[in-house]
């Protein structure tokens, strides 16, 4: 394998710093392209990221635009994203009472609704 060094004897200082640049380049665009990012109605957020910094709670009901999760009422925004953890998508119509979920509030409003597979 051959390693380019410069020639150029004003490049010999800069070398240092290309040379470790080039892996945290690559680490960060690994973690880019690993990330289990997903796309839904113009919001990309990672399901695990939601999970792990949402609220959760449980389904103790379920309405045309609301859903109740331990007995408080919330809103749902026009264009919620419902998926369970695997990114499957999920209507509400499919919410079961008893469920547990992460959601992201957004002034009050749920925007994103995670349901938590039993494990």
């Amino acid at each position: 394998m051959t390693i380019l060094r410069p020639r150029d004897k004003r490049l010999v200082g800069a070398w240092p710093i290309v040379s470790s640049i080039g892996p945290a380049f690559l680490l960060i665009a690994f973690q880019l392209l690993a990330a289990e990012c997903m796309v839904a109605d113009g919001w990309a957020q990672s399901t695990a990221t939601i999970v792990a910094s949402s609220l959760r709670g449980e389904v103790t009901g379920v309405n045309n635009n609301q859903v109740i999760i331990d007995n408080k009422s919330y809103q749902l925004i026009s264009n919620i994203v419902i998926t369970d953890e695997r990114q499957q998508r999920r209507e509400l119509k499919d919410l079961s009472i008893g469920e547990q979920v992460a959601f992201h509030l957004t002034n009050g409003v749920i925007d994103r609704l995670v349901v938590i597979l039993p494990r």
